[in-house]
């Protein structure tokens, strides 16, 4: 399995001791020029916004873009993570855990 590095501010990060699943909608993972090197894998226009999946060795988002991406398969992008969209789950028991508030 690959790996992948996302900058999570300390403002986000929760004070919980066990471990941690981390969830994050679509509309949430940014493509841009910061982040983890990935890969355009499928772009999907519908409409008033785009999906476009990404990969990285061992990794795969789905991403939401508003209106129609110019990205296509194969061209190499970044993703990172908008914080207020980061979501923390309690892997022994699915329970959503809250983040610390700055």
């Amino acid at each position: 399995m690959g790996t992948a590095r996302f900058e999570i501010p300390e403002s986000v990060v929760p004070t919980y001791d066990g471990a941690l699943d981390l969830g994050v909608r679509p509309e949430h993972i940014l493509l841009g020029a910061a982040g983890q090197p990935v890969t355009a894998t499928v772009t999907q226009p519908l409409g008033p916004m785009t999906y476009v999946t990404v990969d990285w060795e061992g990794g795969r988002l789905t991403s939401r873009v508003p209106g129609i991406s110019n990205m296509k398969p194969g061209e190499v992008t970044h993703v990172s993570l908008a914080p207020e969209g980061i979501l923390f789950f309690e892997r022994a028991g699915d329970r959503r855990i809250a983040a610390a508030t700055a």
